[in-house]
């Protein structure tokens, strides 16, 4: 199993920047267009350069925020491409740790984000042919349902045993089996 922390959304990040900027922009248009000498002691006129001034280090103030807090980001992200983003990084991740390459092609990982408050299951070439995406569905939905009660540990010991149960029912081991996968939580940022 694998805790993913946070991720990047650059659509996300560049919306928030032109929201920012937007906003920089309205806010010194309205506070610097009536402003004269007499009242203000300086004389500022906004044409065209300096609005574009504004905009560019409002931009880059609110995309460096998105940036260093990836949750704004999701403001501007659909839960259909959140969900994607979850499950294109548990397939890396499925590779990249290994859970691929069983000598049975049986390797179950179950990828949680918690940024994106989603879950992804995903299973090695034997298992995806065996069962149906809505049974991993059906544990993705457990977990969820976890995460969301306030009992993240009751949700994914639940899943992992039906997972077990499952395996156990569609893929019975042999007298030979030995674990190749450690069984054990792995979280990186």
């Amino acid at each position: 199993m694998l805790l993913r922390v946070g991720t990047r959304y650059d659509r996300g990040e560049d919306l928030v920047g032109v929201a920012v900027a937007l906003l920089c922009v309205a806010g010194c248009w309205l506070a610097f267009q009536g402003a004269h000498a007499e009242s203000w002691g300086l004389s500022l006129k906004l044409g065209l350069l300096p609005i574009l001034g504004i905009f560019a280090v409002g931009f880059s103030l609110g995309a460096a925020g998105a940036t260093a807090f990836p949750a704004l980001g999701l403001f501007f992200s659909s839960r259909a491409e959140m969900r994607s983003n979850v499950h294109d990084r548990a397939r890396i991740g499925f590779q990249d740790l290994g859970v691929r390459g069983t000598r049975a092609a049986t390797g179950v990982l179950i990828y949680v984000s918690l940024l994106e408050r989603t879950v992804s299951v995903v299973g090695d070439q034997a298992i995806t042919e065996a069962i149906e995406q809505e049974t991993w569905d059906t544990l993705r939905d457990t977990v969820i349902a976890g995460l969301s009660e306030g009992r993240p540990s009751e949700g994914l010991c639940n899943a992992i045993e039906q997972a077990g149960a499952l395996l156990a029912e569609k893929m019975p081991g042999s007298h030979d089996d030995t674990d190749e996968l450690g069984n054990h939580l792995r979280i990186i940022d």
